[in-house]
């Protein structure tokens, strides 16, 4: 495999221990089972909230019970607020409110381009001709180009 800078999709919400954790370990969950364990290799999901009193807490006990009832893995998380970079280092922003776009937004105004409501971002991606993408040749060079070709 060549070298690869994984695709980086940050989730953002307001405290980050129940929407964006939840939609982090999920959506690592998913690229697994679309594409198996090199998924791991080529994306990164992570997360952040726009406050700051929940920093270090493990991820909600609710949120906790439905990642695992989905077959994702809580453990290990520690909520953290967002930051300038985490913002750059990341290829996709999604966010749960137009209010965390802001946030994001008021931090890096140049990441406009990258940083989505998760809604719009699931409404923009339906009209997206897949054949227009790298084709999909199931190697991991493959997944990587297609994921970058969507910047």
């Amino acid at each position: 495999m060549r070298g690869v800078t994984p695709f980086t999709v940050l989730h953002v919400c307001v405290g980050n221990i129940c929407r964006s954790p939840m939609a982090e370990r999920l959506f690592a969950l998913a690229l697994r089972k679309q594409i198996g364990d090199v998924a791991d290799a080529i994306y990164y999901s992570h997360g952040a909230g726009t406050g700051s009193w929940h920093m270090g807490e493990p991820m909600n006990a609710p949120a906790a019970r439905e990642v695992l009832a989905r077959g994702g893995d809580p453990e290990g998380f520690k909520a953290r607020k967002i930051r300038g970079d985490l913002v750059d280092s990341s290829d996709l922003i999604l966010c749960a409110t137009s209010e965390q776009v802001e946030c994001v937004l008021a931090l890096r105004p140049d990441a406009a381009g990258k940083t989505f409501v998760i809604g719009e971002f699931g409404r923009l991606m339906a009209q997206v001709n897949l054949s227009r993408l790298p084709p999909n040749d199931g190697s991991v060079e493959g997944a990587h180009d297609r994921g970058h070709a969507l910047k």
